[in-house]
């Protein structure tokens, strides 16, 4: 029986929790654009407009279906561990992170005039993201030893 899903349930759930933030904000962005309500804030809140809105909305089917498939490797144990990809994720995410804290940064000072830079919503699901690459570069640190019983590693 394959004991990884268990040593990833923690890893798993963090995915799926991230995963989930970022399923909210394209169904709440789309149901402020097709039937606007006031239990959510109004469209603009969620769209900087750099890019148009349909292609977004694509682009944000495909981050959740990669994202779907790395969650739920992670959880049965079944994504291969591999220090190279590690690295490049870490080195991406934490690019990616970096530059969100810059736009925080920017858009609470000097661009606070400019959508982009203040408009927080979008950022902070940019944050999720970033945090969704981190944690799955995490994994492939993770020796298989490890994954499978921690106990091991320390004996």
């Amino acid at each position: 029986m394959n004991t990884a899903p268990l040593a990833n349930n923690k890893l798993a759930a963090i995915l799926w929790i991230l995963l989930a933030l970022f399923c909210f904000r394209v169904a709440a962005q789309l149901i402020q654009f097709y039937y606007p309500t006031s239990l959510l804030p109004p469209f603009e809140s969620w769209h900087s407009e750099k890019v148009p809105y349909g292609i977004l909305v694509l682009a944000q089917l495909v981050i959740i279906y990669f994202c779907l498939r790395t969650a739920y490797g992670v959880y049965r144990g079944t994504t291969n561990r591999n220090r190279t990809r590690g690295i490049i994720l870490l080195a991406l995410g934490g690019l990616y992170f970096a530059t969100m804290v810059v736009r925080v940064s920017l858009g609470l000072t000097v661009f606070s005039d400019n959508r982009w830079f203040s408009n927080h919503i979008p950022t902070f699901f940019h944050f999720v993201l970033a945090t969704f690459i981190l944690m799955t570069s995490s994994y492939h640190f993770q020796s298989p030893d490890k994954a499978n019983n921690p106990s091991k590693v320390n004996k």
